[in-house]
């Protein structure tokens, strides 16, 4: 079985501008795949983790990838707002991506995620990712 960098490798080119990621924890379990997320993300993740410069239930990290931007928005699943918080998150991200990038969506939350992206910015180009 292919490890979760090797997962993330064979999807991450250079259409792709970023992942939504909807975890059933927060960052501080470290839940799957945050090591190999942290690895593209050249230590953020683990930085800002171990710094306490992170929020609750809502992040938003930005480095490059392909010399463009790339982000990973990650959102804690319980919460009561989710739809608000992926509202907020997407605020920004439509100002960062043209129409023909993708946006990855690993939703670990079985909320169908990437199904009410998909109707709530039907010219955004969002693609599930599920890991092995």
């Amino acid at each position: 079985m292919p490890s979760d960098i090797e997962q993330l490798q064979s999807r991450l080119n250079h259409h792709v501008r970023g992942l939504v990621w909807v975890s059933n924890t927060g960052l501080e379990t470290y839940p799957r795949p945050f090591y190999a997320l942290n690895y593209f993300l050249n230590g953020l993740l683990l930085k800002m983790e171990q710094s306490g410069q992170k929020g609750p239930s809502k992040n938003l990290y930005c480095t490059k990838h392909f010399d463009k931007n790339f982000f990973l928005g990650h959102i804690k699943a319980d919460q009561d707002s989710l739809d608000k918080e992926l509202l907020s998150l997407m605020s920004w991200v439509k100002t960062q991506i043209d129409d023909s990038d993708k946006i990855l969506v690993l939703d670990q939350s079985n909320k169908q995620v990437t199904k009410a992206l998909q109707k709530k910015y039907p010219k955004l180009n969002f693609e599930n990712f599920d890991l092995n």
